[in-house]
Order: structure tokens, then sequence, then C-alpha cells
């Protein structure tokens, strides 16, 4: 016979004959059960049927209930989120404003917002300092792979030291840009001096640039050199030639920074300091009964390699016992920078004597093209 079950509603077919007549096959429940549960009922209400079918159909209501509530709650969280954004950028408005208008702290004149700041600068003024620093960074890349190859010995540690100044020329270019991102304005002073630009800015850029692209052209020369050799002391002279030639680049790049964006290399631009030798340049006590009386050198020979400076130093002893020297003979540029040098060992001067030296240092060719002048640094022992 075919039913319908009064708890779930399932209409009995004839393809449900695995069931048996008594039991309904849609919530399994008996039939005669289900009728004597409802008629014992006082309040109508839906039989406890836990059956899936049952459960199905209840399920899509709370869901789409659910639904609308998380929707509810997303809409209200992206409303709130966009009143403190909103709140957040009318604090710092106000923040601005009450720092331009007060004139308790300093100055109207001397107030700077980051907004004037920024005007100040153009664009090109920012990429060009943004271009800047990559190239640094390239510098500092192909340094740490050219370090990476040696464990030891002179050349490493000069191309350690054409790193320290690469980084530290880096670090300079990055304060500059933070200054001028958030207004900070820059003034150096070491020693008590504040640093002064040359008159002609122009003018002493040229021929550090004309400098720069000499050198680049060298260092490729001598690192093509030195890829002919597998081995051997020419090879070590070629290398030692090369990573002294990156050092004086890696000065001469930042010097040229510098110039263009008014940072402090304060032995580059002291105007002050004398360009020509000076046996006086460490002056000594007048009391002390010596003195340098001269200083000389010049190039006696050269090749693709290397230069030799050949120098002459007279001390001069008016004491009353001999004296022992020891010291430095310096190679200057043209602004004054140290670019090599050789050292004095022990030389003694008898009493009321005046005694000349002389020696010669191996100048690498990139290094011995800047040199302008000698000088000379001795002590007592």
């Amino acid at each position: 016979m075919l039913r319908t079950c009064k708890g779930c509603g399932h209409n009995r077919t004839e393809s449900d004959v695995e069931f048996p007549e008594w039991q309904c096959p849609g919530c399994g429940y008996a039939y005669n059960k289900i009728e004597k549960k409802l008629a014992n009922e006082k309040v109508a209400g839906e039989p406890e049927c836990t059956s899936s079918r049952a459960s199905s159909k209840a399920k899509p209501k709370y869901f789409r209930f659910s639904y609308f509530i998380i929707l509810f709650l997303c809409g209200l969280s992206l409303f709130m989120l966009r009143q403190l954004i909103d709140l957040t950028k009318e604090s710092e408005k106000l923040d601005y404003q009450s720092i331009g208008s007060t004139e308790t702290l300093q100055p109207a004149a001397e107030v700077v917002t980051i907004k004037k700041i920024e005007d100040d600068i153009s664009n090109a003024d920012k990429q060009s300092i943004e271009n800047a620093i990559e190239r640094v960074d390239s510098r500092i890349s192909l340094l740490d792979i050219e370090i990476a190859k040696y464990s030891g010995g002179l050349i490493l540690s000069t191309l350690r030291h054409s790193l320290a100044i690469e980084k530290q020329t880096l670090s300079m270019l990055k304060q500059k840009q933070s200054s001028w991102l958030y207004g900070v304005d820059l003034d150096y002073t070491i020693d008590g001096k504040s640093l002064e630009l040359p008159a002609s800015k122009e003018q002493t850029l040229a021929p550090v640039i004309q400098e720069i692209r000499q050198l680049e052209k060298d260092i490729e020369k001598s690192k093509a050199e030195a890829d002919k050799y597998i081995g051997g002391s020419v090879l070590a002279t070629l290398l030692s030639t090369n990573a002294t030639q990156q050092q004086t680049l890696a000065m001469l790049q930042q010097k040229k920074i510098s110039l263009i964006y008014a940072l402090p290399q304060y032995i580059g631009f002291d105007v002050s300091r004398s360009r020509q030798p000076s046996a006086l340049s460490a002056k000594e006590p007048e009391s002390r009964q010596w003195k340098i009386v001269s200083i000389d050198a010049k190039v006696t020979e050269k090749n693709s390699s290397w230069w030799r400076f050949s120098w002459k130093l007279e001390i001069q002893n008016n004491e009353d016992n001999p004296l022992a020297f020891s010291g430095k003979v310096e190679f200057l540029d043209s602004d004054g920078f140290v670019v090599d040098e050789d050292t004095v060992n022990r030389i003694v001067v008898s009493s009321g004597e005046s005694k000349m030296f002389t020696g010669y240092a191996l100048v690498t060719t990139s290094t011995a093209r800047t040199v302008n002048s000698t000088s000379a640094r001795v002590s007592i022992d």
C-alpha cells in the first residue's frame, strides 16, 4: 500500500520495496509511531525527524540568513575603516598647520615644511640622486665579487679600502636624499668650519669627470693585460695596479658626488691648505735645532704599469749630538690628497751637519698621472 509519511512528508512509491511497509523510506520512522506521537501532541509542531532529507530542506534558510549577516558585518567594517583613515588624514593636516603657524618655536623665516622642501627640489634632482645611488650600489656589488676572490694580501687590502670609500659615498647620498624627503636642512661642520664649495663649481667638476673617464679606460686596459697571464709576479703586479686604480676611482667618484650634491669632502675643498711642497708641513717647535731644508722629486723612469719617482730629502741638524730620523715622503695631487708615499727609515744626521738623502718609489701609472707635488714628514727616533 502506498502511504505518505505525516512526519517528513515522503510519498512512498513502488520503488521503495527494500523498506518494509510499516517504515518510512524518507525518515526511517514507523508510520504508526509518528501518527501516534502527532496525535498526543497538544501543540502542533514539526516531528523530531533527523533524516538527511528533512534537514536538507531546512538548511538553505539558515545559510541564506548567515550570508546576509556576514555581508552586513563586512560592509560595516569597511565603513569604519574609511572613517578612521579620514580622521587620521585630518589629524595630520591639523598638525602641519599648527607647526607652520607656531611662532614661539622659531622665527617664521626659519620654518621649513616638507611641502616647501619638495617644491624647491625638482623631479630631475630627485631622479638624479636615485640614479647616483644605483650606480654606487652597482660598484659596491662588483667590489664584493672581486674581494671574494682573495683571502689576504695587498690586493685584498686595497680593494677593501675602495669598498669602504664607496660605502661612505652611498651613506652620504642616502642622507642627502632623506633630507630632501623629510625636509631636513643639512649643515656640515667639522673642527668648527662649515662646508664651503669652491667658487667655480663647474670648473672644478669638469676636470674631475675627465679624469674619471680616463681612469676607467686605464682600469679596463690593465684588466685586459692581467687576463693574459695565469700566474707569476707580472700578474700580481698588474692586479695590484688594477686594485690601486679602483681605489683612486672610488676617491674621484666621491669627489664628483660631493661637488654635485654639496656633500663634505674637506680635504679636497680646503682652499687654505697649501698645494706647494712644504718641508715644514708638520711644524716643529722653534726650540728644535733641526729642520728639513728641502724635498724634491721627479720621474726618472716610466712604463705602462708604473712610474719611478726619485726623491731628494735634505735635513739639517744644529744640535750638539747626532740625530736619527724616520718619516715619509708623500706624493700629492693638485687638491692636496696623498695619493702615494715612500717610507724613510732611520736616517742619521751628525751634529752641525746638513745631509742629503735619496730614494725612489714605484707609483702605478694611473696614480702617477695625478701627482702634482711632494712633501716630507719626519720625526726624531
